[in-house]
Order: C-alpha cells, then sequence, then structure tokens
C-alpha cells in the first residue's frame, strides 16, 4: 500500500511541492471473515474441546461408582446363596442322621420273637440265645457317638446361620446405600449438598481435610485423615466419636459412613465428595432434632392442647 502527500516547507516559499511516497506493510487481513478463521474460530473450537473433556471426565466418575456399588452388590448377593446352599445341605445330613437315630432306637424298643418249635416227637432243646443286657453297651455307645455328632451339625448350623443374618443385614445395608445414590439423597457437589439443606430434614457440614494424626473438628464428631489413594479413589480415616476412636479403612469416593451417636434418633452420614493428594473433602450430615427435644416436644404437645 502506498501513501503519496504532497507538502510545501515555510522556509522554502516559492518553490514547488515534495511529494513524499510512504510505504505501508500489506494488511494481513482483508475482512473479518479471515479473522475469524485465524483467531476466533480456534480458541472456540479450543474451549468447545476442553468442555467436553470436563464433562466426559464427570460422567465417567459417576458410572464407574455406580457400576462398582452394584458389583459389589451382585458379589453379596451371590454369598448370600451359597450360604443358604450351605444351610440347605447341613439340613438334609441332620435330618438323615436323626432318621438313623430314630430307627436305632426302633430296633432297640422292638421286641424279639421266639423262634416257632418244630413239631418233633424229640424234646426240644434251649436254645442258646444272648442275654439282652449284652448288646446294650454297643448300642449305647453308637448313640453317643450320632448324639455327639448331632450336637456338633446343630452348632455348625446355629454358626452358619448367624453368618447368613450377619450377611443379610450387611446386603440390606448396601442395598439401601446404592438406593440411596440412585434416588440423590447424596451431594456430589456444593449445589447438591445446598439441594439437600433446602429440605430442612438435616444439618450439614463442609469439610476439607488434610492427612494428618491430628483430629479435626466437624459437627459433633471429630475425624482425622490417615490416607488419600487417588489412583483407586479410596481413603482411610478415623472418628472420634462420644470418646472412642472408630477406624475406616478403603471408603470409596461417595460411599457413606454411617455413624451412630448418643441422643440422635438417626445416624450420622459422612460422604467424601472430594479426593486429592493427601487431602479429601466432603460433608457430614446429622438430624435436625436430638432425642431428648423430640421427647420434650413429644411431652408438652398434650398441654398446650389442653
Amino acid at each position: 500500500m502506498v501513501i503519496s502527500s504532497q507538502f510545501r516547507p515555510r522556509h522554502h516559499e516559492g518553490r514547488e511541492r515534495c511529494t513524499v511516497v510512504t510505504k505501508l506493510p500489506p494488511m494481513r487481513f482483508h475482512n473479518l471473515s479471515d479473522l475469524w478463521r485465524s483467531h476466533v474460530y480456534p480458541i472456540k473450537t479450543l474451549a468447545t474441546a476442553g468442555l467436553v473433556m470436563i464433562l466426559g471426565s464427570a460422567t465417567g466418575m459417576s458410572l464407574y461408582s455406580v457400576s462398582h456399588e452394584r458389583r459389589q452388590t451382585a458379589e453379596l448377593a451371590a454369598t448370600n446363596q451359597s450360604l443358604t446352599a450351605t444351610i440347605a445341605k447341613m439340613e438334609s445330613k441332620l435330618d438323615e442322621v436323626s432318621r438313623k437315630l430314630a430307627e436305632l432306637q426302633n430296633q432297640r424298643t422292638a421286641p424279639v420273637l421266639p423262634e416257632p418249635v418244630r413239631s418233633t416227637f424229640r424234646i426240644p432243646r434251649p436254645v442258646a440265645t444272648r442275654p439282652a443286657a449284652a448288646t446294650r453297651p454297643a448300642d449305647d455307645s453308637r448313640l453317643d457317638q450320632l448324639r455327639a455328632r448331632i450336637n456338633e451339625q446343630e452348632q455348625e448350623i446355629a454358626g452358619t446361620k448367624d453368618q447368613l443374618q450377619q450377611t443379610r443385614a450387611d446386603l440390606r445395608g448396601r442395598l439401601d446405600s446404592t438406593r440411596d445414590e440412585l434416588n440423590g439423597s447424596i451431594a456430589r457437589t456444593h449445589d447438591d449438598l445446598v439441594a439437600l439443606q433446602k429440605r430442612g430434614e438435616r444439618n450439614y457440614y463442609e469439610f476439607d481435610a488434610d492427612k494428618s494424626k491430628q483430629f479435626q473438628k466437624v459437627g459433633p464428631i471429630r475425624l482425622s485423615l490417615r490416607k488419600a489413594d487417588l489412583k483407586h479413589k479410596r481413603y482411610d480415616v478415623v472418628l472420634m466419636v462420644d470418646d472412642f476412636e472408630i477406624q475406616k479403612k478403603g471408603v470409596n469416593l461417595f460411599e457413606p459412613v454411617w455413624v451412630t451417636v448418643a441422643d440422635r434418633p438417626q445416624p450420622l452420614e459422612l460422604v467424601v465428595s472430594r479426593l486429592h493428594k493427601d487431602q479429601v473433602g466432603g460433608y457430614l450430615s446429622e438430624p435436625k432434632y436430638k432425642t431428648s427435644e423430640l421427647a420434650a416436644a413429644n411431652s408438652s404437645t398434650p398441654g398446650q392442647r389442653q
């Protein structure tokens, strides 16, 4: 681009005019579309790609957590079925042993029929038979062995039933936890926590804890982060509840930890929603009213009505 201009110096009046030619560098952009394609469009494309990657990562983490809970539920259900089958087998064995014992007792109590006497002219000789008392010690020893085996199997069945009940209780707790997570009762973000607070059912305390042996006060309890596994999304924590230490190891991200506290109608709920290297963050929720407060309100209600 060339720009020419003419001027006449003051001290050279009367002379010819001077012409100055200035060469400007060529313009890089001829119109707005070139500017858009060169600068604005690449920036917008990079921003869109970054947003898509962030959304994909968040969705992947949510799907992994839900699939992990469902896999644990399936494993517990399989264990429950295996224990039920074991109990059925042991009960069948117990029935068989009881049947054998009943047969032995029937054999002892059944009368011994005498042999028919042959009709001969000779005088029948007395048949030498064993006294019944000689067989009693052997029968008694066999009965004692069967009774001992029955007692052992009954103890095994009782232990297996206790284990089955404990497994069912754990399974029920995990199913309730999974159901609460799927129904949206667990806050994953600050906005979710605000939404839960607006319900007015529980009190919520947010916290950030660093890895340390010192305890940090969070609501009615104190906690100490001992380990944060960023790769597997798990952590270890020690809780101080009513002067008692409770250790929780291998707790997954977004997995609720239920803590029973005195004078509370419902247990406390601890949820970690953020996990970093040697640091976690989340919230603790407790019932809005204590048991003593509810009892006092119930006792005062009849008087107010009168």
